[in-house]
């Protein structure tokens, strides 16, 4: 049986997770991280996503960017796709939500939203 880090491989990869400083979002972050991504965490406590960046950039030697982030808000956002752009991390591959807000009702109108997807490289969301 192949080993997980055999089956994939996602160097060369940005990842943006939402909801980054919680339980799941933070341990997303570190297993897609140990598979070689580059991950972009994003956050309303930025604190802690910021100490969970840290940690998972020093363990696996993979760039990370923790930012906080409100996805109920438009602006922040596009500040999250600035920021990751700026970072030179050019394009997101994957985009991991696990941030609680991320419902039909707080997206459905949201031109920064539209343009969120289309900035993934492949349309691709976890």
């Amino acid at each position: 049986m192949k080993k997980i880090k055999e089956l994939f491989d996602f160097k060369g990869k940005v990842i943006i997770i939402s909801g980054a400083a919680g339980a799941i979002g933070s341990e997303a972050s570190r297993f897609l991280s140990s598979l070689g991504a580059n991950v972009v965490m994003a956050d309303l406590n930025e604190e802690k996503v910021k100490a969970y960046a840290s940690d998972i950039e020093k363990e696996t030697g993979n760039s990370t960017l923790a930012m906080k982030i409100d996805f109920t808000e438009e602006n922040e956002i596009k500040k999250l796709v600035d920021a990751t752009l700026y970072a030179e991390l050019t394009s997101a591959s994957i985009c991991c939500s696990t941030a609680s807000c991320l419902s039909s009702a707080c997206i459905i109108n949201s031109s920064s939203i539209k343009a969120f997807f289309l900035f993934l490289n492949k349309d691709s969301i976890l």
